[in-house]
C-alpha cells in the first residue's frame, strides 16, 4: 500500500495526480486541508467512479487524527489511513452502488440511511448499519424539455393572422388615397374598398382575440410551467403552475377579490397551492372584462375615425349610432374596471367629441 502525506493539499503537484474524477481537494481532511494520498483506495473509488458512469459526491475521505477526535470518529477508523470514503446516495440506488463498489473491491461497508451516505473502505470484511429501503423506482425517468412547435402555436396562429390582416388594412387605406385623387376614372370601385378594409380589420381584430384567449386559457390550465412540463403532462410527475407564488395585486383585485380572496388569507392558508391557482383564474375572468371594454373602444375608434376621413371628404356623413340606457349603463360599469388615468378613457372621449362632429356633418345640407 503507498500512501504519500501532504500537510495541504494545495501541496499536491498536478502532475502526480492520476485521478480524473477527483481532486486532492475532495479526498483531503475536511478540518485540517492536510491530505494523505493512499493510491489503493483512490485506484477502487476512481474505478467504482467508471463502473457507475455517475459523479461520486464525497462526504469524507482522509481524516487528520485531530479533525478525526473532533467529529467523534473511531479511534482506528479507516479514514485514518485515507483508506475509506463516505459518499451520498442523493444521485445513486444504493442497492446498486453497493454491488459496484464490492465488484472493484471495497470490503467495509457502513450504511447511514437516516444521513443519506454509505461508508465503502478497504477492509477488513464487514458491515454495520440497516441498509437503505428499496425503491420501487431508482429514479424517476427525466423528462426532456418541452419544446412549443411554432406550426401548432394558438398563439403564433392567432398573432400571425392580425399581422397579416393589419399589413392588408395598411394596404387598402394607402390604396384608397391614391385612388381618391383618380376619383373621376375609379369613384365605382371606392366602396368596395372600403367594405375590403373593414373585412381586414374584422380578420385583425379575430387573430387578437384568437391570441389573448390562447393565453389566458394556458394560463388557467397550467400550461406554462417549468421546463420540462408538456401540455398534457399530469401534474403528478413534477409539472406545477407557473406562479409558485401568489400573482402580484392587478386592477381589477377589487372588484375579482371574492374568487380568490385576501392574500393574507391565501399565504395563512395550510394548502397555499389551490387558493393562489383560484386567484390566478379570477384574473383571467377579470382580464376578459378589460378585453371587452378593449375591443369595443377599438372598434368604435375605427369606425368613427375612417368613416368620412378615408375618401378626402368624398364619402358620406358617417351614422351616428344611439346606443339605449341599458347599454350605456353597462358600458359605464365596464369602464369602472380600468385604472385612473387610462389611455381607453382617453380615447372615448376623443370618440365622444367624433360623435359630435358626426351629427354636425349629418345635419349640414
Amino acid at each position: 500500500m503507498t500512501t504519500t502525506f501532504h500537510r495541504h493539499w494545495r501541496d499536491v503537484s498536478e502532475s502526480t495526480w492520476r485521478w480524473p474524477n477527483f481532486s486532492p481537494a475532495e479526498t483531503a481532511c475536511r478540518g485540517t486541508g492536510k491530505l494523505l494520498i493512499n493510491e489503493s483506495a483512490l485506484d477502487k473509488l476512481q474505478a467504482l467512479r467508471d463502473r457507475l458512469g455517475k459523479p461520486l459526491i464525497v462526504r469524507s475521505a482522509y481524516r487528520s487524527p485531530e479533525h478525526n477526535r473532533a467529529v467523534g470518529g473511531a479511534p482506528r477508523s479507516k479514514h485514518l489511513d485515507g483508506a475509506a470514503f463516505d459518499i451520498d446516495m442523493a444521485n445513486h440506488d444504493p442497492v446498486a452502488f453497493e454491488a459496484a463498489a464490492r465488484e472493484v473491491g471495497f470490503l467495509g461497508f457502513g450504511f447511514y440511511p437516516r444521513s443519506g451516505f454509505i461508508h465503502v473502505d478497504l477492509g477488513p470484511a464487514r458491515q454495520w448499519g440497516e441498509r437503505f429501503p428499496v425503491r420501487a423506482t431508482a429514479f424517476a425517468a427525466e423528462t426532456p424539455l418541452a419544446r412549443e412547435v411554432l406550426a401548432e402555436s394558438r398563439s403564433m396562429k392567432g398573432g400571425g393572422a392580425a399581422g397579416v390582416a393589419t399589413l392588408g388594412a395598411a394596404g387598402v387605406e394607402v390604396a384608397q388615397n391614391v385612388l381618391a385623387e383618380t376619383q373621376t376614372a375609379i369613384l365605382p370601385l371606392v366602396p368596395y374598398l372600403d367594405t375590403l378594409r373593414w373585412v381586414f380589420i374584422a380578420v385583425a381584430l379575430g387573430g387578437i382575440a384568437v391570441t389573448i384567449y390562447a393565453r389566458l386559457d394556458d394560463w388557467k390550465r397550467g400550461r406554462r410551467g417549468s421546463p420540462g412540463c408538456s401540455p398534457g403532462s399530469p401534474s403528478a410527475h413534477g409539472c406545477e403552475p407557473r406562479y409558485a407564488t401568489a400573482p402580484s395585486p392587478s386592477l381589477c383585485s377589487s372588484s375579482c377579490s371574492r374568487f380568490g380572496g385576501p392574500a393574507s388569507e391565501r399565504d395563512a392558508s395550510p394548502n397555499a397551492l389551490r387558493p393562489r391557482r383560484m386567484s390566478m383564474m379570477s384574473n383571467a375572468r377579470c382580464w376578459k372584462q378589460q378585453l371587452a371594454v378593449l375591443i369595443l373602444a377599438t372598434i368604435w375608434l375605427s369606425g368613427c375615425a375612417t368613416g368620412a376621413s378615408d375618401l378626402g371628404g368624398l364619402g358620406t356623413c358617417p351614422p351616428v349610432v344611439e346606443y339605449s340606457q341599458e347599454f350605456q349603463a353597462r358600458a359605464a360599469e365596464q369602464l369602472t374596471l380600468l385604472p385612473e388615468g387610462s389611455a381607453i378613457e382617453e380615447m372615448l372621449s376623443d370618440y365622444a367629441v367624433m360623435r359630435e362632429q358626426a351629427r354636425v356633418c349629418g345635419a349640414s345640407p
